[in-house]
């Protein structure tokens, strides 16, 4: 009971300590309970103990997103929480998910792009024509490129070609929580008769992929993942005007909680 506890207990802490941003707690209480958390949290991983349950509450209390990945191929499951988050000059916005082991995870809308520090990794890929099809939440066909690494750091480009269909809306339960989804479901070949599977659960209103099955090159295989929760907004206001005397109300807007980068506080590996 008390192993399982501290594994919960990590869990929880490992995930709120990835987003926070500081507070008016006193330092003093601040550092004594992010080292009681960590120590936690270096028990689960020594005593490489099971992941605790998941439950409504657990993720309803978590202050900001999470997702739970699966690497198929080792049986290895791990909670990532967001590392960072950018855009450029392509398609959708770029999140980099973070492991407590430091993996990362680099998924642009939902869609795997890349992924750090997991073993053989895979180092980039092209894949506009999901980055379309789950904007449109309706099938769109094309080829893909993905540069997966060897063991020797080499990097092998493969080249697939792709064909998508909708197999229709449906519901799905992830931990309590029912989501009206399209299922997009693409089949690819390569060469050598290779052969790729992979699936979208698509939010059928604003395209939120909530639960994936995308494959991560020859080595890494199959990433099977499940948002827990979507980013948590909470709203903040600046004053722009440092003149007292003109009285000025402040700006209020939303943002997403930002994430602190220190150490390896985003996640939790069996």
């Amino acid at each position: 009971m008390i192993r399982s506890l501290k594994t919960t207990v990590a869990l929880g802490a490992v995930l709120v300590l990835a987003a926070c941003t500081g507070g008016r707690d006193s330092s003093s209480s601040q550092a004594a309970q992010i080292s009681s958390y960590r120590e936690a949290l270096r028990e689960v991983r020594a005593a490489k103990q099971p992941l605790p349950e998941l439950t409504p509450a657990l993720i309803e209390s978590l202050p900001t997103a999470a997702l739970e990945v699966v690497l198929e191929a080792r049986g290895d499951t791990v909670f990532v929480v967001p590392y960072s988050d950018r855009t450029d000059r392509r398609k959708g916005a770029l999140r980099t998910w973070r492991t407590a082991s430091n993996g990362q995870i680099v998924m642009r809308d939902g869609v795997l792009i890349a992924t750090r520090g997991l073993g053989y990794d895979l180092g980039s890929s092209r894949v506009l024509s999901v980055l379309n099809a789950v904007e449109q939440r309706s099938p769109v066909s094309g080829p893909h490129n993905y540069f997966a690494k060897g063991f020797d750091n080499s990097v092998t480009r493969i080249d697939l070609e792709c064909e998508m269909q909708s197999l229709g809306d449906v519901r799905i339960d992830i931990v309590s929580s029912i989501h009206s989804v399209v299922h997009l479901r693409e089949n690819c070949l390569g060469p050598d008769d290779l052969s790729v599977t992979n699936d979208y659960w698509v939010d059928q209103r604003d395209s939120t992929i909530w639960k994936s099955r995308q494959w991560g090159g020859p080595e890494l295989g199959y990433l099977s993942t499940r948002l827990l929760k979507k980013q948590r907004f909470r709203r903040t206001c600046i004053l722009f005007s440092a003149d007292p005397e003109q009285n000025s109300k402040p700006d209020c807007f939303a943002f997403g909680i930002s994430v602190d980068t220190s150490e390896n506080l985003t996640g939790v590996i069996p």
